[in-house]
């Protein structure tokens, strides 16, 4: 996942969204998001921590930028 992101120059939590999306999109039966399947308690969790974790990448990246940059 990593190795895709850095290649695509985006973050790993997004594409994990963008997977997330697509399989909701190509499983979901005729009839709509009425009908999608649901997540369960520890989907909805993982999925709350993958963001998580995604989020705190990239105050750690842009910290260690901002570091470099003033040369500390």
């Amino acid at each position: 996942m990593t190795d895709i992101a850095k290649r695509f120059e985006v973050h790993p939590a997004q594409i994990t969204t963008w997977k997330r999306e697509f399989w909701i999109e190509r499983n979901m039966p005729l009839g709509g998001a009425a009908n999608a399947p649901k997540l369960t308690a520890l989907e909805t969790e993982r999925d709350d921590l993958y963001h998580k974790v995604g989020e705190l990448e990239m105050q750690r990246d842009f910290l260690k930028k901002t570091l470099t940059k003033a040369g500390l």
